[in-house]
């Protein structure tokens, strides 16, 4: 599986939010890109954290962002990335 990176984004208030595992919580996406970091220097201390961004082809209001968010958080056991 491949990621599309994208480096530079707009992003419009009431068309996105960004949402990440919780802390104590296991990241299998990080915990993979620290394991290939290893692989290449087995001395290296790093940490990764993931998340996700999830963008909407309208803006949304308020009400409706609130909505989706406290829907998508509770389903997925996830927080929102400030």
């Amino acid at each position: 599986m491949i990621d599309e990176v994208v480096e530079n984004i707009i992003l419009q208030d009431g068309r996105y939010f960004a949402y990440e595992t919780l802390p104590a919580q296991y990241d299998q996406r990080a915990d993979s890109a620290v394991q290939c970091v290893s692989l290449l220097d087995n001395n290296s201390k790093i940490t990764v954290r993931s998340g996700k961004l999830i963008i909407f082809d309208r803006v949304l209001n308020q009400d409706e962002m609130d909505k989706v968010k406290n829907i998508w958080l509770i389903l997925l056991n996830q927080e929102l990335k400030i």
